[in-house]
């Protein structure tokens, strides 16, 4: 059974976490502009064609997820400190978008730090504080708030299964369009934004690549399936 303190509402709390959400979300902006800014002087400066060098970067799941992670956690700060510190209930919306952007942010730093973070040499464009503040920072904010549930309703359980349609989709986009584009950097016919999906790089081909898709969608649904079952747990939100 829940606990009676856990359903009372504490606006301290509340207020607190509205405002780290709206810092990581400030970071999170300067972050991505800023590497975009870089990308940019980088491609120019290499002669590069730029829409391409950009649609590659903004190809990149981290930087996808991370920018919907700065608007949704945005939105959720704003509404922490001013309707939430009420008492109010998250909106369910809200909460789901929580769910699904967070689950992708948080699986994309558990995957760069034990399988990118040491895997060649970076892009010679890459601002280091910039991947950091999005590999780890953000990870671990959403990774509380996906545990804390401040201001949240119970999940379902189906809201779960939610979790995965965006990175399966992006998978597919990614495996289709990987064969399109010319590698900027080393001329090869094919390019992809991460080694684990080049079908060229990993051994077993296609078949390799799937059983990490695999591996990695089951780790997002188990995160999803874990933060949906805690908040149930908790019934509503501090």
């Amino acid at each position: 059974m829940t606990s009676p303190s856990l359903l009372q509402p504490n606006p301290r709390l509340r207020t607190f976490w509205g405002i780290v959400r709206l810092a990581t979300a400030a970071a999170l902006f300067a972050a991505i502009v800023m590497q975009i800014i870089a990308t940019t002087e980088y491609a120019l400066g290499a002669g590069q064609h730029l829409p391409t060098a950009l649609a590659n970067h903004l190809s990149y799941f981290t930087v996808l997820s991370t920018a919907a992670g700065a608007i949704v956690l945005a939105i959720g700060g704003v509404w922490l400190v001013s309707k939430g510190r009420t008492g109010t209930v998250e909106p369910r919306w809200m909460s789901v978008l929580f769910l699904c952007i967070g689950a992708a942010v948080v699986i994309t730093g558990i995957v760069f730090n034990l399988l990118l973070r040491n895997d060649g040499v970076p892009d010679p464009d890459t601002l280091t504080w910039a991947s950091d503040i999005k590999h780890v920072v953000a990870p671990i904010v959403f990774a509380l708030d996906l545990i804390l549930h401040i201001g949240r309703a119970p999940f379902k359980w189906s809201d779960a299964a939610l979790a995965l349609i965006y990175p399966v989709l992006w998978a597919v986009y990614t495996l289709v369009r990987g064969e399109l584009i010319t590698d900027p950097v080393t001329g090869n016919p094919w390019w992809y934004p991460y080694g684990f999906l080049d079908p060229h790089r990993v051994a077993g081909g296609y078949a390799g690549v799937a059983a990490y898709v695999v591996g990695i969608a089951l780790a997002l649904a188990l995160l999803a399936a874990g933060s949906v079952w805690i908040s149930r747990r908790r019934g509503a939100g501090s």
